[in-house]
């Protein structure tokens, strides 16, 4: 068995911390635009969307969080060809 080692990691954060940097932005983008309002007129720093998107990940009964966890079995089933154990 193969362990997981720092770059596979660093990958997986990579992927995970844009896609929820993305899915803040979105909930921002269109919330803003529900009210008639555009998002670049509001300054958000880049880190808030990243708060933001908890709301995603909390909205559906969760949801969204089932995609990162595909996302990391896919990554490990299909690229890697190997078990997933974590080392600390």
């Amino acid at each position: 068995m193969n362990k997981i080692n720092f770059q596979n990691l660093r990958d997986i954060l990579l992927i995970v911390g844009i896609y929820l940097f993305f899915s803040g932005w979105v909930y921002v983008y269109y919330f803003y635009e529900y009210f008639g309002l555009s998002s670049t007129n509001v300054k958000i720093e880049y880190t808030a969307y990243l708060v933001y998107s908890f709301v995603v990940l909390s909205s559906f009964h969760y949801l969204p969080i089932l995609g990162i966890v595909a996302f990391i079995l896919v990554f490990y089933y299909f690229f890697k060809n190997s078990l997933v154990i974590f080392v600390v």
